[in-house]
């Protein structure tokens, strides 16, 4: 996914957040959307485009969910629950969720490496990137972002 992260994140959690939660809970959550991208400052610099980014720890659904069991404990044993950090592991989580769509994400770390996409991208064009735009999964990726902009638009609109 290059595009659809921060607009799915977003729609997700507007329609599937009670308005009666804490906003912190939805901000928490599109920042958790697009955070395991951090990785790609490593990737870019140090890492000398060597190994893909999809492999960093940023990008274990391991890390994230073991986050939202940390968040949800300690809510638990403090009566409050810290909805900022809850909605970014579910935010990570679900950005996980869409890289394993057309990317390797292995589910099992650290018990296995293993990780297959559920559509392959094939290598069409010069360049990764090309073959990606021109893939109809980024189609979905465009549709997405479009109605996610909509959405916001009407959001906004409303709120006047």
């Amino acid at each position: 996914m290059i595009i659809g992260h921060l607009p799915s994140t977003y729609l997700a959690f507007r329609f599937l957040t009670p308005k009666s939660w804490p906003r912190s809970f939805v901000l928490g959550g599109v920042i958790g959307g697009v955070v395991p991208d951090i990785d790609m400052l490593w990737f870019f610099t140090i890492g000398a485009q060597q190994v893909h980014h999809h492999n960093y720890l940023t990008h274990r659904p391991a890390l994230w969910v073991g986050l939202l069991i940390a968040a949800l404990l300690f809510g638990w044993s403090r009566g409050r629950m810290p909805a900022l950090v809850i909605g970014l592991a579910l935010g990570a989580v679900l950005h996980v969720v869409l890289d394993s769509v057309a990317g390797n994400i292995a589910w099992a770390w650290p018990l296995s490496d293993h990780a297959h996409p559920l559509v392959v991208v094939e290598a069409t064009h010069s360049h990764w990137i090309l073959s990606f735009i021109n893939h109809p999964y980024f189609q979905v990726e465009i549709a997405v972002t479009l109605i996610a902009i909509a959405v916001y638009l009407w959001d906004r609109r409303k709120t006047r």
